[in-house]
């Protein structure tokens, strides 16, 4: 038995307005990350770092608990160096620590494309990302936890953002910031259709919880009578 989705979003109500394509001022594409640091395993700090090589102008933003920390900023670029294929990309990677969630969601105005970490992608966190106008790609997994933000981009009619492959996730990242037309309507829409999928409708996920609870009750009263068996007399 499934419902609809686990839970539905619910935004800060003070969550700051969703600002105006960063790259048009700055002139780069600026990728980022906030998710937990612990899922940045080497792999996908491997990856990034190809996609960083294929877009010499672009950065990458990065927090993390312990971020500010000067020993910490020097650890992590180090990891860029050793582990990207090409390595020379380590200059541009910048790093934060974490933020009071306000603060949090307003550091999304430094950020045109965010970068799902896998195989342990985002949650809330993606949620937070959308809503801010930000899109995220993200490599769709077997697990239920390598695919929490390919079912919320699908909800949000964004499956062209789901990569199959570290290939397809480095193509999509890569074409992506060479498409400032498509990042400025995405930027201007992710806040609508996030509220307009399910993931933005607590009602509509409460009634698919309730009737997941009918259905097991229908379920096991069927069972119970398929198989004969009965409650003990006296039972209420």
């Amino acid at each position: 038995m499934r419902i609809i989705c686990a839970a539905a979003f619910e935004p800060h109500p003070e969550s700051p307005p969703v600002n105006t394509l960063p790259a048009l001022a700055k002139g780069y594409v600026r990728f980022g990350s906030f998710n937990n640091y612990t899922k940045i395993s080497d792999e996908v700090i491997a990856l990034w770092g190809r996609i960083l090589a294929s877009l010499p102008q672009a950065r990458l933003l990065l927090v993390a608990m312990g971020g500010d920390e000067a020993e910490f900023q020097l650890q992590l670029r180090a990891r860029f160096e050793r582990l990207s294929p090409t390595g020379g990309v380590s200059h541009r990677i910048d790093v934060m620590g974490k933020r009071p969630l306000r603060d949090f969601l307003s550091l999304f105005h430094q950020v045109d494309i965010a970068l799902d970490p896998f195989p342990y992608g985002g949650g809330t966190t993606t949620l937070h990302t959308l809503w801010m106008g930000v899109p995220v790609v993200t490599l769709e997994g077997k697990s239920e936890l390598a695919r929490g933000t390919s079912g919320m981009l699908n909800a949000c009619h964004l499956t062209d953002l789901v990569a199959r492959s570290e290939e397809d996730y480095l193509r999509i990242s890569v074409d992506l910031a060479n498409t400032p037309l498509r990042l400025v309507d995405l930027r201007s829409q992710l806040r609508e259709r996030l509220s307009n999928s399910f993931l933005g409708n607590a009602p509509l996920v409460t009634r698919s919880l309730e009737d997941g609870y009918i259905r097991m009750w229908a379920d096991h009263v069927q069972r119970m009578n398929t198989s004969g068996t009965h409650r003990p007399s006296g039972s209420e």
